[in-house]
């Protein structure tokens, strides 16, 4: 049987496995900064109302 004096044929050799690329690591989110709470504003004093000039005593 000539089968027998055949050459093995050569194993394929196995591909390399393409390496996995690192997954790139999620930036961690920035914490939102508290917002500032508005300053209650001072109410304004009420004005005191000016008192009526008496008249000026005539001479």
């Amino acid at each position: 049987m000539l089968a027998k004096f055949r050459k093995p044929k050569p194993k394929p050799k196995p591909k390399p496995k393409p390496k996995p690329k690192p997954k790139p690591k999620p930036k961690p989110k920035p914490k939102p900064k508290p917002k500032p709470k508005p300053k209650p504003k001072p109410k304004p004093k009420p004005k005191p109302k000016p008192k009526p000039k008496p008249w000026p005593a005539y001479p």
